[in-house]
């Protein structure tokens, strides 16, 4: 992350923004307990790894309650919509609630998301049934060699 933030620096300044940065250890930034600085912090750099399913990061990180809202958006709107598609079983709808959630955080921008990792999983051409995983776990249960 330091040097992603110096990254960020230069180009801000290229804008004619001058942002101050001030790097921190790991351990100090997350914190524990009542003491997370990267919940308080005016702008902060977080990364995040993988979820298995979408609603693990957006309920946390964007709704009104939400435990790691760093950016401290509150949106009735959203918490019902992120709510609904969370507890929706029908597809269609489940769709439909995401098309809100996603407009109103576009329309807000509580956060940016400047980056997604791409992983790859190699395997040998005769490994047969091992499916991807968004978490990137290894689960072998349906997995054979031929």
């Amino acid at each position: 992350m330091p040097q992603y933030a110096t990254l960020l620096q230069a180009m801000a300044k290229q804008a004619g923004i001058n942002l101050k940065l001030n790097q921190v250890t790991v351990t100090y930034y997350y914190g524990s307990g009542n003491n997370q600085p990267w919940l308080k912090v005016p702008m902060g750099i977080t990364d995040w790894t993988f979820r298995g399913v979408p609603s693990q990061y957006f309920l946390p990180a964007f709704t009104s309650n939400g435990v790691w809202n760093s950016s401290h958006f509150k949106n009735a709107a959203f918490d019902a919509a992120a709510k609904s598609y969370d507890t929706t079983l029908d597809e269609t709808k489940r769709r439909q609630y995401a098309e809100q959630a996603a407009s109103i955080l576009t329309d807000e921008t509580p956060t940016i998301i400047s980056y997604w990792i791409s992983t790859n999983r190699a395997m040998k051409t005769n490994v047969n049934g091992l499916t991807s995983d968004p978490a990137e776990f290894l689960d072998l249960t349906t997995t054979y060699l031929s």
